[in-house]
């Protein structure tokens, strides 16, 4: 469950909006200063509000790690049904690509998000943290159910599942975390095409895709 965050807003739409404005500034601000380093004032400043503006859309900076986990979770879901329903219809092979290539493509997208909550999260509240590691179970979940359709269908190997599903997430998370480095060789695009490739290759996908006719048939 989500804090309730104190606010002087009537304005639904507004509010929104506005904060959510508050936490992709903060956002950049904590990653390139620090959290503890700060300050609220800062954070104002940088939104073109004053103090006093920007307490009535916050109660405190803790406030501003709530919304970005609110953020981030909202961005999940929609991703999360984004997949699904772009994967419909497809062999498991190519709705293991495609949901590959569109969660990296999230990781890199929300980069300042990804980096904020691998800082805080062993330092942050317990509920907190719960809420991201609750975000970080249900994405290898997506990913397991997917690997575990395309065993049933004949088209991967794999003797574990999940295993093969954390590690996708891990190295959606390296991009994120490690783009700094990484872009010194990679682009965006030639990342996912090679970790998609060694996926692909460690569980002996088969390089034809099955449709899902022949996918129904074979069970």
């Amino acid at each position: 469950m989500m804090k309730q965050i104190r606010h002087s807003i009537t304005d639904k739409e507004l509010l929104s909006k506005r904060r959510e404005q508050i936490c992709k500034v903060a956002t950049e601000l904590f990653m390139a200063q620090g959290f503890r380093e700060t300050g609220m004032r800062a954070i104002a400043e940088a939104c073109g509000l004053t103090i006093g503006a920007l307490y009535r859309y916050i109660g405190s900076k803790d406030d501003l790690l709530w919304l970005s986990t609110e953020y981030g979770n909202s961005y999940h879901e929609r991703l999360l049904k984004e997949m699904r329903e772009r994967v419909k219809g497809l062999s498991p092979v190519e709705a293991l690509k495609e949901s590959i290539r569109m969660y990296f493509q999230n990781a890199d997208e929300l980069q300042g998000l990804y980096n904020l909550h691998n800082h805080i999260v062993w330092t942050a509240s317990k509920e907190l943290r719960q809420t991201i590691f609750d975000r970080e179970i249900q994405k290898v979940e997506y990913f397991t159910q997917l690997l575990t359709e395309g065993v049933k269908a004949g088209e991967f190997e794999i003797e574990d599942t999940y295993l093969v599903a954390h590690n996708i997430v891990v190295a959606a998370n390296a991009w994120a975390n490690r783009r700094w480095l990484l872009k010194k060789r990679y682009t965006l695009e030639e990342y996912i095409r090679k970790q998609t490739d060694s996926i692909l290759a460690s569980i002996r996908a088969n390089k034809k895709p099955v449709s899902r006719a022949q996918s129904v048939s074979k069970n």
